[in-house]
């Protein structure tokens, strides 16, 4: 593999990072107003493929970035970074996979009827659907089935947090501080999403996503 062609690769995925940031923003406000985007147009199918189609994007231009450290592992033989780099695509492969079609899994939430004669303060009390606002009951079985695949990727995304983060922090000989404090970023934000502080770990990962986008132009710099 040339070096000219490496640098191209690199910068492409410095850059995929980027897109990759402020689709994300994107894509957080459209999942925390989709009640209303499908108010305002009048149609729940429009507002849900929009917000499908967002996810692919964003799912193509994140695993575009993580393809950036598997050229920078292959470049400097470092087989750990090149894994992880891969086991990262392959989770956002599947939790991008569940976003778009995890509700399809279960009976759609509107075409639940509703459970009656079960009292208000009994072990079976109703649910609703956590993907959007329009009280419809969800079957208690199925709200927990959903929650345990929501935890499995919560701690699976903190787990290859904070492995990616070890990775990343070593390459501070190569890249200085800048890696040290990307990997202790990653680390961290892979800590808070396996105490289940989702939220902070998330809020942390666009720094740290920040500091990787540098990291792929200053190798990009370097092995031209």
């Amino acid at each position: 593999m040339k070096d000219k062609n490496i640098k191209k690769q690199l910068k492409s995925a410095g850059y995929a990072g980027i897109a990759s940031l402020v689709l994300f923003i994107v894509w957080s406000i459209l999942t925390i107003f989709m009640e209303y985007l499908s108010i305002i147009l009048y149609d729940k199918e429009i507002s849900t493929v929009l917000y499908a189609i967002i996810t692919i994007i964003l799912a193509v231009s994140v695993i575009y970035f993580f393809k950036g450290f598997v050229l920078i592992g292959k470049k400097l033989k470092n087989q750990f970074l090149v894994a992880n780099s891969y086991i990262f695509i392959i989770f956002v492969v599947i939790y991008s996979a569940y976003l778009i079609i995890g509700g399809g899994i279960f009976p759609s939430c509107e075409n639940l009827e509703k459970i009656e004669n079960i009292p208000e303060n009994s072990f079976e009390t109703k649910y609703y659907c956590w993907e959007d606002d329009f009280n419809i009951e969800l079957l208690p079985i199925e709200f927990w089935i959903k929650s345990v695949i929501m935890l499995i990727l919560i701690w699976s995304f903190g787990i290859i947090n904070i492995f990616f983060g070890i990775v990343i922090y070593k390459l501070k000989d190569e890249f200085g501080n800048i890696a040290k404090s990307a990997g202790i970023l990653h680390i961290i934000a892979g800590i808070l999403s396996m105490l289940i502080y989702y939220e902070i770990a998330v809020f942390l990962m666009l720094f740290s996503t920040i500091l990787d986008i540098i990291i792929l132009f200053r190798a990009s710099e370097k092995f031209k």
